[in-house]
């Protein structure tokens, strides 16, 4: 194994495969035991939080008589002795899914239940926050419809010969008639077990009985297996048409997404939830819409993993799932369907495909991917308790599956991950980690690099590891965690075994080869592919903007080779202008410098999320800590305030545009979605000195004109009062004020309405350009496309996204230092 360039201990160690798992606001949870580790990978060293488990009750599902404990389906229950709570299996939910725009985080416990938690925001402390226990809800619908049980035939007769051990008086042993319990299901139930009537019928008998009722060994087992779940997996998110009744707006576009939970009955119940209506930071909303939406029976054997992909072109949502019995199959599904559908019964999935293996070794782990290049190919990893890795590739057209090819390991495979967009495989067993890359229709083993060329800061941990239970790729693909428990021997008994059971170890993937030649692959030439690879990704504005693995990169090679980041700037600056490669190339100064200068005379044009990138990129790489001279600097200077003001005139004229459609000469139509800070846009535009397009002071005049018929609903003022001594603020810059006070205070303004931010709330926070964010941006802003033509042509119902106008990263509440936050640069 190669050296890793960072690392960080945990206080317990893991136990099952795939225990570690990274978020898309950048995250890393790692299952170890009773305790999950929530990391911050940007910050290692910095604070951390917790999820601890502890023991619950059980679910009521019925008590069995003593003498039928020794029941042969019943044995292994008897036989328990890990009554601690352990994590078995975990999973991030889609970024935007959580009040704050986070992430939720589904565990899956030992004893079966499945719980939802999410970040302390609120809080202030370190320990993750329980919002939804979805056992007790699986519990309260399998309840009303009796667990699926019809009427059933009890029969009672005695058998030979005895197999109890009792003796009589003469000391012998004496043959004593054993009850077996025989359930005859084939014969039907005349009564109506529709859900309604079911579960007043069951609370009925619970009524009668004041405690759990009594019930046959082989109702227990049954039961027990529905209710103990073994995995969980988010579905991606999608985007559907909300036509719930319950909203307001019933025409909201908003994000879906569908958990899976696997059990050991051999079936899937899917939950689906939206994502909220609006965003806060100063309470916490849970989703009305949590719902359980349907239970697949997807195998006759224990559920062991469970994956997700989203074919596009279809809108269709793809689904593998796994059993211990060794079976694969392949479902799909019409997300418009899943989003919609009230009935439980009435689950869209279907059957596409199903993989068996010779031998039946129980699938531990499944990895899927459809590749963005070939969006009608399904990718299939799958990995084994025999130690097998194998692949297959699902032709979604026609229907048929080709076999990879298949690679054995020592050990069960304990984790995989598809990268670059499924040319790469990583996977680890117990023992050891491998990467593999696809080249025609098979999987070939590979060298792992995870080195920066000229840049020395790895060390080699590999002697203390003692078995590997997972890994995670980082959401821009360019880092790599692996977890593992460490070799107490060789660990110091008094200050290092006590606290130090597991490691979770780091390593560039960059570098990584991803095709096979006769000749040595030239190592600064895969870096610069993958990076740009991975920048083109982000250029996909559905895709999360977090980049701290891609920043991390760029800021090494600043430091050990300034010239591979400079071409690397020019090659990915260079494919925005597809059309003027000739203006620029015959250009006399620097070619960099004639893109840069290119970009800011057409600034006008390039879509917003590449303005993000860009500013991101120029403030946290190019201006950080920089020894360039200030002339060197300067032009990256005059791209970043052309960018934020091409930025900021795009949200003011799609504001403006807003406000003037819905208003009809006397009054406004309908819901105004935006109605704050129309008086300090007006003043910014007609302050601008002529940087503005004359299409948005053209629509800032006429707001101005139909100011005062309407500054009863808008804050339409552009003067305002100091939130401490109520001194009158005049509007003079777009970022701060002053108010005219005997003793000035400095006060904050929104990034987004400009507005002064009250003191009252706390305001969201940017972690890459600092600035405060009071009303949330609307999520329009960030589809436009080359223009401010584009801006103005939706007409409709607005949501607003936790999302910096300027940087294109994730807001946030800001924490003190002693608490975790989010770095998605």
């Amino acid at each position: 194994m190669n050296s890793c360039f960072d690392a960080t201990t945990l206080v317990a160690s893991p136990s099952y495969p795939n225990s570690i798992s990274w978020s898309d606001d950048n995250l890393l949870a790692v299952a170890s035991g009773h305790i999950i580790t929530i990391l911050n990978p940007a910050a290692l060293d910095g604070p951390r939080e917790l999820i601890t488990l502890n023991s619950t009750e059980p679910l009521p599902i019925g008590v069995v008589s003593k003498d039928d404990l020794i029941t042969p389906c019943l044995i292994p229950t008897c036989l328990t002795r890990d009554t601690n709570p352990t994590v078995q299996s975990i999973s991030w939910s889609p970024a935007g899914f959580a009040s704050n725009s986070g992430c939720l985080l589904a565990v899956c416990t030992i004893d079966g239940r499945v719980r939802l938690y999410r970040s302390p925001f609120l809080e202030f402390r370190s320990e993750w926050v329980q919002v939804a226990d979805l056992s007790h809800n699986l519990y309260d619908y399998l309840a009303s419809v009796n667990f699926g049980e019809s009427r059933i035939e009890i029969t009672l007769h005695e058998q030979e010969p005895a197999t109890s051990c009792a003796k009589d008086k003469t000391g012998k042993r004496k043959r004593k008639s054993v009850k077996i319990w025989e359930i005859n299901k084939d014969q039907q139930c005349d009564e109506d077990l529709s859900p309604k009537r079911a579960t007043k019928k069951f609370k009925n008998k619970e009524a009668n009985s004041n405690s759990n009722p009594k019930i046959l060994p082989n109702q227990y087992f049954s039961r027990s297996k529905q209710l103990s779940s073994l995995t969980v997996s988010w579905s991606p998110s999608f985007q559907t048409l909300n036509s719930n009744s319950n909203f307001k707006n019933s025409n909201l576009s908003r994000k879906c997404a569908i958990l899976a939970i696997g059990a050991k009955s051999g079936e899937i119940s899917f939950w689906r939830i939206f994502s909220p209506q609006n965003y806060s930071i100063v309470e916490s909303r849970v989703s009305d819409d949590f719902k359980l939406i349907g239970i697949l029976k997807a195998h006759d054997s224990f559920i062991s993993s469970i994956n997700w992909g989203f074919f596009m072109a279809k809108n269709k949502l793809i689904l593998a799932t796994g059993s211990s019995d060794g079976s694969l199959k392949l479902w799909s599904a019409d997300s418009e369907e899943l989003s919609h559908t009230t009935e439980i019964k009435k689950l869209p999935f279907s059957f596409l495909t199903e993989v068996t293996a010779v031998l039946n070794p129980p699938v531990s782990i499944i990895k899927l991917i459809i590749p963005l290049k070939y969006q009608d190919k399904v990718l299939l990893a799958t990995g084994r308790g025999s130690g097998s890795v194998e692949s297959y590739i699902y032709d979604l057209y026609n229907n048929k599956l080709i076999n990879g090819g298949s690679h054995s390991l020592n050990y069960v495979v304990t984790g995989l991950e598809w990268g670059f967009d499924g040319r790469c495989l990583y996977s680890c067993s117990q023992d050891s980690v491998r990467c593999f890359i696809l080249h025609e229709n098979h999987l070939h083993e590979v060298p792992f690099s995870s080195n920066i060329p000229g840049l020395d800061d790895s060390s080699d941990l590999s002697h203390l590891s003692d078995q590997y239970f997972g890994l995670a790729l980082s959401p821009g693909e360019m880092m790599l965690s692996l977890v593992h428990s460490l070799d107490t021997n060789l660990l110091n008994p008094m200050y290092q075994a006590r606290t130090q059971k597991a490691m979770v170890q780091f390593f560039y993937t960059g570098g990584q080869i991803l095709q096979i030649t006769k000749e040595p692959s030239d190592a600064l030439l895969c870096w610069e592919s993958n990076i740009l690879f991975s920048l083109k990704n982000y250029e996909n504005r559905e895709k999360t903007l977090v980049i701290s693995d891609i920043i991390k990169v760029l800021l090494a090679f600043k430091n050990s080779n300034p010239t591979f980041l400079n071409n690397l700037c020019t090659k990915w600056l260079s494919t925005w202008f597809p059309n003027s490669q000739k203006d620029i190339l015959n250009a006399s100064n620097n070619l960099l410098d004639n893109i840069l200068s290119h970009i800011i005379k057409r600034v006008s044009n390039i879509n917003t999320r590449k303005l993000n990138m860009l500013n991101i990129i120029i403030r946290c790489v190019i201006l950080n800590n920089s020894k360039n001279e200030e002339k060197e600097l300067e032009i990256f200077q005059k791209v970043l305030v052309r960018s934020e003001f091409e930025l900021r005139e795009r949200l003011v004229c799609l504001t403006f545009d807003r406000v003037l459609k819905r208003f009809n000469g006397s009054c406004f139509t309908g819901t105004v979605p935006y109605r704050f800070g129309l008086g300090q846009m007006v003043r910014w535009v007609l302050e601008s000195n002529g940087q503005v397009s004359d299409s948005t002071k053209k629509l800032a005049l006429n707001v101005e004109q139909f100011g005062s018929s309407v500054q009863s609903g808008f804050e339409f003022k552009s003067e305002e009062k100091c939130s401490y001594c109520s001194s009158p603020v005049q509007f003079k810059n777009s970022e701060f004020a002053w108010c005219n006070g005997p003793s000035p205070h400095k006060l904050l303004r929104c990034a987004v309405s400009m507005q002064i931010c009250s003191v009252l709330k706390p305001p969201w926070f940017c972690v890459c350009c600092e600035r405060n964010v009071d009303k949330l941006p609307p999520k329009d802003l960030f589809s436009t496309c080359e223009n401010l033509s584009s801006v103005v042509s939706f007409d409709g119902d607005e949501l607003f996204v936790a999302i910096c106008p300027f940087c294109g990263v994730m807001l946030q509440r800001r924490m003190p230092e002693f608490f975790l936050s989010l770095s998605p640069v």
